[in-house]
């Protein structure tokens, strides 16, 4: 699904707004739902998922290039568990 889609979904399930609100409504969504990754917090909705933040130590790794030990600086990434329900319906 694209995020076009989702507009269009959203517009038609709500009929009495424009595309440009639906716009703004997804957007808002999206915003708000980085806004709290980025800040550390754990974000759940129920039925779908839980995403939260996942910081990677740093490492050691090998350059096959060169043959040089190299070090991988600590980052941060998104972890994203489904639901149990939602697995359920992926799955009937």
């Amino acid at each position: 699904m694209l995020r076009a889609d989702l507009i269009r979904s959203v517009k038609v399930q709500f009929q009495n707004i424009s595309e440009l609100e639906a716009a703004g409504i997804t957007d808002s969504v999206f915003e708000f739902l980085k806004d709290e990754i980025k800040k550390g917090n754990r974000v759940e909705l129920r039925g779908l998922g839980v995403f939260e933040t996942k910081n990677l130590i740093t490492k050691m790794a090998f350059n096959p290039k060169t043959g040089q030990r190299v070090a991988i600086p600590a980052t941060k990434s998104v972890k994203f568990k489904p639901s149990s329900k939602l697995i359920k319906e992926m799955n009937k």
